[in-house]
């Protein structure tokens, strides 16, 4: 028998449905969102939040050999590094909510992340 890899993919896909894109206004958002994360062959994926108020900005995924987190949908950088990453989350589907964890290491226990805010800041083109 095959060792079974573990993966988040049902945890986060409760998330999506039923906190970080939740109601009828999303749905279409939220399909799309979780076609994606069906697809990915990753065993970890995880959300990117705008800040603490985790709101949904997009998907990632996380290689385990290398440990890169790339973007599979969404708005946020193609590509997060360890250095970019400001606070770890990892879902409660008892309370569906989100519970920032302590550590600054990413764990196979971490569902969702953010960056630092200067990340968000838009560079905005100077004109001639």
């Amino acid at each position: 028998r095959e060792p079974s890899t573990k993966t988040n993919r049902l945890i986060l896909h409760n998330a999506l449905t039923y906190c970080c894109l939740a109601g009828k206004a999303n749905e279409a958002q939220r399909t799309q969102v979780i076609e994606e994360l069906m697809r990915s062959e990753s065993p970890q994926c995880v959300i990117l939040f705008r800040d603490q108020q985790c709101q949904f900005r997009a998907l990632y995924s996380v290689c385990p050999d290398t440990g890169r987190i790339l973007r599979l949908c969404g708005t946020g950088p193609k590509l997060v590094s360890r250095e970019m990453v400001s606070s770890l989350y990892k879902y409660n589907s008892d309370r569906k909510s989100f519970q920032k964890l302590p550590s600054r290491t990413l764990s196979a226990s971490v569902d969702a992340l953010t960056v630092h805010e200067y990340l968000w800041q838009s560079r905005k083109k100077l004109l001639p």
